[in-house]
């Protein structure tokens, strides 16, 4: 049974890192596995991805360790250039 903890949880190891990723793999194939479709409308898409990290995350993109926070720290660690930071 899915919890809110356990929900999103694609590799039921209860950790977060690689979930998005095979969600993205999925929507990225054109994949049809039921599991991945996390609104239920047969269609696995960016709204699926959007629905992962905002709900029940409640975070959103950029917030890279799903703290329900985005800071300069967080975008620093993927943007090399400081002159682009």
């Amino acid at each position: 049974m899915l919890t809110q903890d356990s929900w999103g949880d694609f590799s039921f190891d209860g950790l977060l890192a690689a979930d998005i990723e095979l969600l993205s793999s999925q929507i990225r194939s054109t994949g049809s596995n039921p599991l991945f479709d996390l609104i239920g409308n047969v269609n696995l898409d960016a709204v699926d991805r959007i629905v992962w990290v905002v709900d029940p995350k409640q975070a959103w993109f950029g917030d890279a360790n799903l703290d329900g926070e985005s800071s300069t720290e967080q975008v620093a660690a993927f943007v090399p250039d400081p002159a682009l930071r």
